[in-house]
């Protein structure tokens, strides 16, 4: 359910859609395969354009573009193994505050 960006097993196109109902399949639009959606990933992406987004993808790269649901324009993001999701490829680390020695 929400924004899901979803590779096809068959002719590899990618799409994005918003799914307004649970749901465990897409059927490609360009091909007509039948992709389960076994195990879903977050992904998180920051447009030029001011606009975030939260996504679910199954697609398995390292690294990747998301177009942006407003302008159209290519999010490049990356997977990140701690936290298990994809996020914004130019974010750095937050840095947190020293913490006083006792």
């Amino acid at each position: 359910k929400g924004f899901v960006h979803i590779r096809c097993e068959a002719c590899h196109q990618e799409t994005t859609v918003c799914l307004r109902m649970p749901t465990t399949e897409y059927r490609c639009r360009a091909c007509g395969h039948l992709t389960e959606l076994s195990k879903p990933y977050r992904a998180y992406t920051r447009c030029e354009c001011g606009r975030s987004a939260r996504y679910l993808t199954n697609v398995t790269d390292w690294a990747f573009d998301i177009p942006c649901v407003v302008c159209g324009a290519p999010n490049a993001v990356a997977y990140d193994p701690g936290k298990d999701c994809y996020t914004p490829a130019d974010s750095a680390p937050r840095r947190t505050k020293a913490r006083k020695k006792k």
